[in-house]
């Protein structure tokens, strides 16, 4: 997100479309109905399931932190549907693009990892404060209560804030009808390096059962010619997959 509140020109040169004309593909190869509205379906029923929980479990929480964590992390992954499963559903059905609305699918791309993130941070959390309080009972309600607390709620929401602001952002792209990576050139990479080791290995094939030394030796020289060939390549790394 940083690329886009404070250094445009680098968030365009990475994430433009210039150039780019959606209506070639044709709308037929990019609509996922099927798919979508089983999304959108799973959603509605999740969500209404969700409520009657979130409600005993805060009427459980006064008091109790595994029950607060257990609220928190209800309330993330409620919020982590409206993108993963309305949000992507509706872009599926219309057959998206990251080009058709570059700014709604760049920002909830990044507000569905942050909450991602953060969920899954508080999970841990709840996981130690668990474990605690089987071994230590004591020692967990020093740790997960009061002031402490909060400043432990902090720790996730902190995490999924800076993850949101300084990572990479996941993008909706159609037909797979997944939040995938834009930056096609770290994939080709990883293809291309794949590619060598088995041609690498079917020429010598002595070198096998070290198999984890000679891919050590690769890796360097490999992404040394990479760095150098894009050096020289300054054009835009925008593909659409």
């Amino acid at each position: 997100m940083e690329l886009l509140l404070f250094r445009h020109e680098e968030f365009d040169k990475l994430y433009g479309c210039d150039g780019f004309n959606s209506d070639k593909i044709p709308l037929e190869e990019r609509t996922n109905i099927v798919n979508g509205c089983i999304l959108i379906t799973l959603f509605f029923v999740f969500e209404l399931l969700y409520i009657p929980c979130i409600v005993s479990i805060y009427k459980k929480m006064d008091g109790n932190a595994c029950y607060k964590l257990m609220f928190f992390i209800g309330i993330l992954d409620m919020l982590n549907m409206f993108v993963n499963a309305l949000a992507t559903g509706i872009l599926g059905i219309i057959g998206a693009v990251y080009c058709d609305y570059p700014l709604l699918i760049y920002t909830t791309g990044a507000l569905v990892l942050s909450l991602w993130v953060a969920q899954t941070s508080a999970e841990m959390l709840l996981a130690i404060n668990r474990c605690i309080g089987l071994l230590r009972p004591q020692l967990a309600h020093a740790i997960f209560s009061g002031n402490k607390l909060r400043c432990l709620f902090a720790l996730p929401i902190c995490y999924g804030f800076a993850v949101a602001m300084f990572t990479e952002t996941p993008l909706f792209s159609c037909p797979p009808l997944v939040y995938l990576l834009l930056n096609k050139r770290i994939r080709n990479d990883c293809a291309n390096f794949g590619r060598a080791i088995f041609r690498f290995l079917r020429k010598d094939n002595n070198s096998v059962p070290n198999g984890p030394i000679v891919l050590a030796r690769m890796a360097p020289n490999y992404a040394g010619n990479n760095a150098n060939n894009r050096n020289t390549n300054n054009n835009n790394v925008l593909q659409q997959c």
